[in-house]
């Protein structure tokens, strides 16, 4: 809930732990999460969760991504440097252009991914198109 854990038992009462970036869990990671923010929330009702597009929620999808090793190491430098460009104040169009085009080779390598990995490729390049038409 807001960037906690929080647990309750009877007669211990109530713990509320604060996670910290590990090998498991990136900073990224860590920071995207925390742009998901409820005023009240009720489990039961599970509300759905929608990621904006920020580069830090992208660059979770990256970390996610290289952490399942399903990216070369090329593939993976040029989504962060792309995604570097998109984290600018003003980016030009040529560079809005660039972003927009490894937005599309992420996408079709999707297209021969699998499982997590392919739904993360999706979601990595909706956000960075999602972020480009932000900044148009």
């Amino acid at each position: 809930f807001n960037g906690n854990i929080y647990a309750s038992d009877i007669s211990r009462g109530i713990d509320v732990l604060k996670m910290l970036p590990s090998e498991y869990l990136t900073k990224n990671e860590l920071d995207a999460a925390m742009l998901v923010r409820f005023n009240e929330l009720n489990v039961q009702s599970q509300p759905r969760v929608t990621w904006p597009n920020a580069v830090i929620v992208a660059r979770a999808y990256l970390d996610q991504l290289n952490r399942s090793k399903s990216l070369s190491t090329a593939k993976a430098s040029a989504i962060k440097s792309a995604l570097d460009k998109a984290d600018k104040t003003k980016p030009g169009k040529t560079e809005l252009d660039a972003i927009d085009a490894v937005a599309a080779q992420v996408e079709t390598d999707a297209a021969s991914a699998t499982g997590r990995d392919q739904m993360r490729m999706k979601a990595l390049a909706s956000t960075m198109k999602g972020r480009v038409a932000s900044l148009r």
